[in-house]
């Protein structure tokens, strides 16, 4: 502020302020052109600005893959719907390229990982168990589920501790056996949670695959994997279960539909029943037939493994314990009282099991088999035809070496095949098993007995009785009631449960025992339709909004700017009235980014992503409705849409529309329309290393307070500041001379006051 005091012309009679700002008056106008070269480029990074962010909103709306509604997603383009009967049970949607259908769902088990909990009410007290795997973890289960849950977890970490101290040799102990154990663990996670609700203890898997676990003495908890039917309206099934594929995920995809499963569409309507050959007719009707009836002849060896023949010869073999019935293939060895060794197979067959000697090698290897007989410490070494070796100790122990040198444990196996066609099985503990037919038994009904002598019992015969469902799986009925549940593809039910659908939908869930429930069956239906207006509206509006913001730009780059117009001063402005000024303040804003060369390149980068695409189907944007408009003049690279062509086009094959403008980009393709679009726009609007962000500033980044534009403005509004300060300077150096002029006049005019007062006396 100056600090001169100004005195206007009351002694001179002169206007002091109108000779200042006369005198002033071309310094003014310098400083009002640079304040509205400022506010120039001003206008120019608004403009900018309003384009940047107009094209980075469009951008999020359709090109943005995580965005609801983005044309860049899967999802937008499942134009088929499905209504179901039972949306809290089975709900669908049709992805791209799925053909529409009905479908009938029938749900009875949902997949869910390994669970089983400790009621606290009934199960408190020291010392339970949960074992895993190998392993086995103690801990106290406490009346505070809260407590119950530290003790578990210290638990889990304090046997941890205990097999990796074996395993480093810190502790004495098995560390083969510490490390499977401590293997088991690491995979197969167990988390503990208290509930108050229903005050207990609940222990769930971590992930499907574990192998469960078995908590204190309850029945084994185990994955449940998902069973259920979908049905076509074809009548093809398309099956879900632990046989056909063991889901792991209560989402599954089948033709290009995509399945949800959320609950059981089956209601228990009935008690435990229990088949029997009195009940199994009335129980199953129509869905089962009586297909064979046989009688059976069991045995039991001195092992306690039981050998069953039927009168049709059929032989089971069943290991001591029950749990194990051999598949035709597989093999049981068997030791006789006077040390006779055999190897029995599950179809019957057995061979000899004898131990390699030297008279063996010489009664059973032809010289053709024996390449070479050496005499070693302690021993004689036989090289066979293929480069194995036999090595015989004096003591009787024999050493077996592949052709490539390693050494066959005890129970490894070598097969060696002779010149005269004996297949013989070799294994490490100096045991052969050869296969010739002429050495070859069969344990039949006439000579299971003179086979095992005094080491078998017949112990039964029954009489059994087999039906086969429609489904192919197996019922059979012994005369004292025991009851075999095969499954249809062969392999016995055993412990576990199987789905059974009777021809009028009822549900069987059958139990190895023989026992069973019935549901109702309430399946879910699910009535497909195609349905294109929510994506072809979709469209519409993208290409709406892509000619509005091609339009933004193109009237930027070709409106003519008319520098008579600059922008007003404020002494401009207090001359005009509101709508002069805002009139005027327009035209001052027009043709400022005429002809920008970013502008023009981004308007030309979205006209060839546009234009230029053909799907894999040869499918292009005009076949699906959207065309160029004709009019280059100023509406350059718009777009025009023909909407009834586009429903068309979508409700034959969405999927190519989709491969039209989403296709991935390769070293020998650009991609689909949009993704080109993508690119351009992401490189021109979403990064700071852009044109337009370098020289107008991107929001959010560092460019925003550091770029051309910013820094020409601040530049300029140094520069005003300074033209401002000389201008003041200036100004008061005039006031100051008229004030000096105004200080003589006054002390003329005094004088000459007092002259005149003394001549008039």
């Amino acid at each position: 502020m100056s600090t001169i005091q100004r005195i206007t012309g009351t002694n001179s009679g002169l206007d002091v302020d109108a000779l200042v700002k006369s005198a002033m008056q071309g310094y003014q106008t310098k400083i009002d052109k640079e304040v509205q070269n400022k506010k120039v480029m001003e206008y120019q990074q608004e403009q900018y600005k309003k384009i940047m962010s107009d094209a980075s909103d469009f951008y999020d709306k359709y090109l943005d893959i995580i965005k609801t509604g983005s044309l860049m997603s899967s999802s937008t383009y499942q134009t088929q719907t499905y209504n179901s009967s039972s949306s809290d049970k089975v709900t669908a949607k049709g992805l791209a390229g799925a053909s529409i259908d009905n479908y009938t769902v029938s749900v009875t088990q949902l997949a869910a990982k390994a669970t089983d909990k400790l009621d606290l009410a009934t199960e408190t007290g020291a010392g339970k168990t949960i074992k895993i795997g190998t392993a086995t973890i103690t801990f106290d289960v406490d009346v505070d589920g809260s407590k119950t849950v530290a003790n578990y977890n210290a638990a889990v970490a304090a046997q941890k501790l205990t097999y990796s101290n074996i395993i480093n040799g810190t502790t004495a102990g098995d560390k083969t056996t510490a490390q499977t154990a401590l293997d088991d663990l690491n995979k197969n996670t167990i988390t503990a949670t208290y509930s108050q609700f229903t005050n207990s203890v609940n222990f769930a898997a971590s992930a499907f695959g574990g192998g469960g676990f078995t908590l204190n003495n309850h029945t084994a908890a185990t994955d449940k994997y998902l069973h259920a039917t979908i049905k076509n309206s074809s009548g093809n099934i398309y099956t879900i279960d632990d046989i056909t594929n063991k889901t792991t995920e209560n989402v599954v995809t089948v033709d290009n539909v995509q399945f949800t499963f959320k609950g059981l569409t089956n209601n228990t309507t009935s008690t435990n029943k229990y088949i029997t050959s009195s009940s199994i007719t009335s129980l199953f009707g129509d869905n089962i037939t009586k297909t064979a009836k046989s009688s059976n002849t069991e045995y039991t060896l001195t092992n306690g493994s039981k050998i069953k023949i039927a009168d049709d010869g059929t032989t089971t073999i069943t290991n001591a314990d029950g749990t194990t019935t051999l598949g035709a293939t597989d093999t049981m060895d068997f030791t006789s009282n006077d040390g006779t060794k055999m190897r029995i197979k599950g179809d019957g067959t057995l061979v000899p099991i004898q131990n390699i000697t030297s008279s063996l090698m010489t009664s059973l290897f032809t010289n053709a088999d024996v390449k070479d007989t050496t005499s070693v410490t302690d021993g004689t070494e036989y090289t066979l035809k293929d480069d194995s070796k036999i090595t015989i100790a004096n003591d009787g122990t024999t050493t077996i070496t592949k052709p490539d040198g390693t050494t066959l444990g005890a129970t490894d196996i070598m097969s060696f095949t002779s010149t005269n066609g004996t297949q013989m099985i070799i294994t490490g503990d100096g045991n052969i098993t050869t296969n010739p037919l002429t050495t070859t038994k069969y344990i039949t009904s006439s000579s299971v007995t003179s086979i095992f002598s005094n080491n078998i019992t017949k112990v039964a015969e029954s009489t059994q009785t087999e039906y086969t469902l429609t489904d192919k799986s197996k019922i059979t009925i012994a005369d004292d009631g025991t009851t075999t549940i095969t499954k249809p593809d062969g392999i016995p039910l055993g412990a576990a449960t199987m789905d059974f659908k009777m021809a009028d939908g009822t549900i069987m869930t059958i139990k190895g025992d023989g026992s069973l429930t019935t549901s109702a069956d309430t399946s879910v239906k699910l009535t497909g339709s195609t349905d294109v207006t929510s994506l072809k509206d979709n469209i519409v509006k993208f290409v709406n909004d892509y000619n509005t913001l091609l339009q933004s730009m193109n009237t930027k780059i070709f409106e003519t700017r008319d520098k008579d117009y600059m922008p007003l001063t404020d002494e401009q402005k207090s001359a005009m009235t509101e709508s002069q000024v805002t009139a005027w303040e327009k035209k001052a804003q027009t043709g400022l980014l005429r002809k920008d060369n970013d502008l023009q390149r981004i308007v030309s980068e979205m006209k060839n992503a546009i234009s230029t695409v053909v799907s894999g189907s040869g499918l292009n944007l005009e076949k699906i409705g959207i065309s160029p408009i004709k009019n280059y003049a100023d509406k350059n690279g718009m777009l025009t849409i023909d909407e009834d062509k586009l429903t068309k086009a979508l409700q034959e094959n969405a999927g190519d529309v989709k491969d039209l403008f989403t296709r991935a980009a390769s070293t020998t393709d650009k991609g689909g329309a949009l993704t080109q679009l993508k690119t351009a726009l992401y490189n021109e609007f979403k990064t700071s290393t852009s044109s337009l962000a370098k020289k107008a500033g991107l929001t959010g980044s560092s460019t925003e307070s550091s770029n051309t534009l910013t820094k020409n403005i601040y530049k300029k509004k140094l520069l005003i500041a300074d033209m401002n300060q000389s201008f003041t300077v200036k100004e008061n150096a005039l006031y100051k001379k008229y004030s000096d002029l105004e200080t003589i006049m006054q002390k003329l005019n005094s004088q000459q006051s007092s002259l005149a007062s003394m001549l008039g006396k």
